[in-house]
């Protein structure tokens, strides 16, 4: 990811698990954790997304049919291309 960006965890994993320091350190990344969001919190946000309200344009790199995820992700090893890439089932 770009120098500077924001990671925000709102997963749990429930194996230990790391954090590469000096790669994020390096990266001046700001890391947040963030509790579980609730099923309201969720459709609220696709809500705004469905309605406009929020643009999703920046978060989307690329869009992929479904054989082309394998690729997708090693595109996704370039942060300066890519961020989020769409599967397409159209």
């Amino acid at each position: 990811m770009p120098r500077g960006s924001q990671v925000v965890v709102v997963g749990n994993s429930l194996e230990p698990s790391s954090i590469a320091q000096v790669k994020a350190f390096n990266l001046e990344l700001e890391i947040v954790f963030a509790m579980n969001y609730s099923p309201a919190e969720f459709g609220g946000t696709l809500a705004d997304i469905a309605e406009g309200r929020i643009d999703t344009g920046p978060m989307l790199t690329g869009t992929v049919p479904p054989e082309g995820v394998d690729q997708a992700f090693t595109d996704l090893r370039d942060a300066e291309r890519h961020a989020k890439i769409l599967v397409s089932f159209r």
